[in-house]
């Protein structure tokens, strides 16, 4: 099974593209409903290449990237409400398709420190 989640993570968030199950999968295409815009305004991520297609995932193999920061993402007024339909086959062909429903209104109220990386978090703390 593959999924697309999006982490949040000390107030950025990811896109992770997973292939949760025990088996390879073939010609991952993963399809927003919404058109979002990340990297702070920067980059319309639905016409990225990997939303073009993956030909090959194996077990557990992971691709997680940054969407945006949520201070940025919530500030542009970008869709805290959206599907994506993934489809793929297995290694006898068979046919896969996935929709996942995702709401990042969830993280609208969480507190964040406002400019500290994971870097300078990382040092503090070590």
């Amino acid at each position: 099974m593959v999924i697309l989640d999006i982490e949040f993570e000390k107030g950025l968030f990811f896109i992770a593209i997973r292939n949760i199950g025990s088996g390879a999968a073939f010609g991952v295409v993963p399809r927003l409903d919404r058109k979002i815009v990340g990297f702070g305004g920067m980059k319309e991520v639905n016409n990225m290449n990997i939303f073009k297609g993956i030909e090959y995932m194996p077990p557990k193999k992971e691709i997680r990237f940054l969407l945006d920061s949520a201070t940025s993402y919530f500030a542009r007024k970008q869709p805290t409400q959206f599907s994506v339909q993934i489809s793929y086959k297995d290694s006898s062909k068979r046919t896969y398709k996935e929709r996942i429903r995702h709401n990042l209104e969830i993280y609208r109220d969480i507190p964040i420190l406002e400019g500290e990386s994971e870097s300078s978090l990382s040092r503090d703390h070590s």
